[in-house]
């Protein structure tokens, strides 16, 4: 066949489109001014045409997650896409801008143009109305959507075949604490969620302690009385000028003069294009005081040896940054972070030692498993000198767990023995049943249902969960004979330590009883609950612990529920998330539990 010059050039554009590239991706957190109540349509008129916002940036990557629950925004979330209005506040406020932006139209433009031979990637996730003192805490609803954003931006770059460096973080957030003690509390909680972000979204290609942080400032253009001492606005901005003076490769942009809405404390579309523009600036000043990106600051290289144009001089794979701030030589590839010796003293006690730094702090931690959320800090240990050490011991060597778990979540209506009830164990030595119904609560219907309106609040899996009517013999005994019972079976290959039965109940009325047993293979019911009642009256369900003494057995275990004594069919009982806590071993030496342990350098600016 012929290839025509047309055929060669679809070829070639379809090779460009898959090649990987290597992105600097930028952060932006924060409230309503984050968000962006910029109008789109004053970017097409002078004089901000001038900025040439208003078409695509095809240079510049863009990934953000919507920040608020109306229909908000006119750009599709949760995607890479060329940066562009359409991510702004989304409630047309003021009335009228159909399309809004943030200041992140003018940062990356002047970070692309900055950087011509940089890839300029931003994530964003703001949320308006959030506060600094909970919002965006540790625990808060609002950081914890940042990062997952952010890690989901990330991930979807890497599985289209790319890499990516943290450039920074653009900050800009502090007017919902203006009042109050959350105004005194600013500089804390500042600095802390500066450590969080350099500590969660760390990674390996930027020391997280050396990610830039970009501090945009109230204005005295939102706040008349910004400069009167004792003022919330006073209070907020002085601690985001002490942030960005103290702690390490953070600055502060200051917004004042930035033109706002009349009587407003949101920026316009004026405003957010200098805001863009001021963090822009700040943030190559950041960069050029750390121009390899490893935490060392170009002033610092000197005095260390190290090469201030690569961020690892030794290539022993720990950037010169960290090795100076763990107290290994960054130009010495024998010298790095490590644990010298863990040693088994004897029965359960180990002495670790690893390189340490006189004066800082590390802590010590173990895991059976080496998942994420696994680890279990054993002891805080601030070394004296160049040797840390501990000696301790672990608690229990083997791992406790869930090894059968039924949320039961499911259709009004829906049949109680169905596939959506098996326990999602993950434990390899055991094997969960479906929870198996007797006679008179077989198949659902009238007397067995599915619910998941509310009718009773939900339990830790945040579902609903199972009503069981018809629940009405006077006896346990007589519940046997009707068939008001449900059981579940544990199939071990090694042997299991059965240790505690957790679930949610309550009933409507007041009379309905819970009875509970087990039976280790075709031995005897032993009793673990007797007579119990569930909160009465529709409340809301609560957790039940029914901590029966330990057993051991590599045979089948069934246990059974006995339901009884409620006063009419519709009183029923309800019940969630029921699970079963054991220890496993298989008992083959090639699989037996295996205990690890890490030792973690304590960030600190």
């Amino acid at each position: 066949m012929k290839i025509t010059p047309k055929i060669l050039l679809l070829l070639v554009a379809l090779s460009l489109s898959v090649q990987a590239a290597h992105y600097r991706v930028y952060l932006l957190g924060g409230q309503s001014n984050g968000n962006g109540r910029g109008d789109a349509a004053e970017l097409s008129t002078a004089p901000l045409s001038a900025y040439e916002l208003a078409a695509p940036q095809t240079d510049v990557r863009f990934y953000w997650h919507k920040t608020q629950d109306t229909a908000n925004g006119n750009l599709t979330q949760d995607t890479w896409l060329d940066l562009q209005v359409g991510s702004g506040h989304g409630v047309n406020n003021p009335s009228g801008n159909e399309v809004e932006f943030g200041c992140e139209l003018s940062f990356g433009r002047d970070m692309a143009d900055a950087n011509p031979s940089a890839n300029i990637a931003i994530i964003k996730y703001t949320h308006g109305g959030t506060n600094l003192r909970s919002d965006w805490s540790a625990s808060g609803s609002n950081y914890a959507t940042f990062v997952a954003t952010v890690q989901t931006g990330l991930l979807a770059l890497t599985e289209a075949g790319h890499t990516y460096e943290l450039g920074g973080m653009l900050w800009l957030q502090g007017e919902h604490d203006t009042g109050g003690s959350a105004a005194g509390a600013y500089e804390g909680n500042l600095t802390n969620l500066i450590q969080r972000v350099r500590s969660d979204l760390g990674s390996s290609e930027t020391s997280a302690f050396a990610l830039p942080f970009i501090i945009s400032g109230l204005s005295d253009s939102q706040y008349s009385n910004i400069t009167t001492e004792g003022s919330g606005p006073y209070t907020v901005r002085l601690a985001q000028e002490t942030v960005a003076a103290t702690v390490r490769q953070a600055a502060f942009a200051n917004s004042d003069g930035f033109s706002t809405y009349t009587g407003a404390v949101h920026f316009d579309a004026a405003g957010q294009i200098a805001i863009g523009k001021a963090c822009a600036i700040q943030m190559l000043a950041l960069e050029a005081n750390d121009v390899d990106r490893d935490g060392l600051l170009t002033s610092e290289e000197a005095s260390y040896e190290t090469d201030p144009n690569n961020a690892d001089s030794d290539n022993d794979g720990f950037e010169d940054g960290l090795e100076a701030r763990l107290g290994s030589s960054p130009i010495d590839s024998s010298s790095f972070f490590k644990i010298y010796s863990a040693v088994n003293q004897s029965g359960d006690t180990y002495t670790l030692e690893w390189l340490a730094k006189p004066g800082e702090t590390y802590s010590v931690e173990r895991s059976y498993t080496l998942e994420p959320d696994s680890w279990v800090e054993l002891a805080s240990v601030t070394a004296t000198n160049e040797l840390g050490t501990w000696t301790g011991q672990p608690s229990v060597i083997l791992p406790t767990g869930v090894i059968a778990f039924y949320g039961l979540e499911g259709e009004i209506g829906g049949n109680f023995d169905t596939a959506s009830y098996d326990s999602p164990d993950s434990n390899t030595t055991t094997s969960a049943s479906r929870l198996s119904q007797a006679g008179g609560l077989t198949g659902g219907g009238t007397n067995s249902r599915i619910i998941n309106h509310s009718l009773f609040s939900p339990s830790i899996s945040g579902n609903n969960g199972l009503n069981l009517g018809g629940c009405t013999e006077t006896s346990r005994s007589a519940a046997i004979t009707a068939g008001d019972t449900f059981s579940f079976s544990i199939t071990a290959t090694g042997d299991t330590t059965y240790e505690k039965l957790v679930f949610f109940a309550n009933q409507f009325s007041t009379s309905a009883k819970i009875d509970i047993t087990y039976r280790i293979g075709a031995g005897s019911e032993q009793d673990i609950l007797i007579d119990y009642s569930p909160n009465p009256g529709n409340s809301n369900v609560s957790e039940v612990t029914v901590d029966f003494p330990d057993f051991n057995s590599n045979q089948e275990v069934t246990f059974t529920y006995y339901l009884y004594n409620s006063s009419a069919e519709n009183y029923g009982v309800r019940f969630d998330d029921i699970a079963l806590h054991a220890t496993t071993t298989s008992g083959n030496d090639d699989d037996a539990a295996k205990l690890f342990f890490r030792i973690r350098h304590h960030s600190s600016n």
